[in-house]
């Protein structure tokens, strides 16, 4: 008796391990276009996390953005001195960008494209559309300095809005490239197929 438990206890786990294993599901492009919904649904929902780490070239300096409950928030770290301070008010920054640009901005949909924190902490510039700017940190004074034609943008997997096309993404030492193809990411050595 005792034998035939035991193979009957052998042949239940095997039989339920092997419709496990058999079970897995095969994702579709409907699981992953659900999947990337959910970054709409939390859009705006989560706060005060750190948005990218931006390093001011040379110095123990970084920056960040978080989004607070009341908006976009601007901040700079000396790694050195271990001190944290905003590098501007955003709500001043967005109020004299809208007397600019002549249409309003709103803290929360302030986006700048290539940000940057000038080596001696004094400016920090950035692009909207096709406009550059530059806010002096001391006089807490917004201007325009030129223009220029939006980049290409080749950021990341993630920091795009539809990532699962365009052009493929190279590695940071330029010898790799990566793309999606049929929601499935693929690497080549891009000194092999030039």
């Amino acid at each position: 008796m005792r034998i035939y438990s035991r193979s009957f206890i052998i042949l239940a786990l095997a039989t339920l391990f092997s419709s496990a294993a058999f079970s897995q599901k095969v994702f579709t492009a409907g699981d992953y276009k659900q999947a990337d919904s959910l970054v709409d649904l939390f859009n705006k929902k989560v706060f005060n996390t750190v948005q990218k780490v931006n390093w001011v070239e040379g110095k123990p300096v970084f920056w960040y953005s978080i989004f607070t409950t009341t908006g976009k928030e601007f901040w700079m770290v000396n790694a050195e001195k271990l001190s944290k301070e905003k590098i501007f008010i955003t709500d001043s920054l967005v109020r004299q960008l809208s007397e600019l640009l002549q249409k309003p901005v709103k803290n929360e949909e302030f986006s700048p494209v290539n940000p940057k924190l000038s080596a001696n902490d004094t400016t920090f510039t950035f692009q909207m559309d096709t406009l550059l700017f530059e806010w002096n940190r001391v006089k807490n004074e917004l201007r325009k300095t030129g223009t220029k034609p939006l980049d290409k943008p080749e950021g990341y997997w993630g920091e795009r809005a539809e990532d699962h096309s365009g052009p493929p993404v190279k590695s940071p030492n330029g010898k790799w490239i990566a793309f999606i193809r049929e929601n499935n990411v693929f690497v080549n050595n891009s000194v092999l197929n030039d």
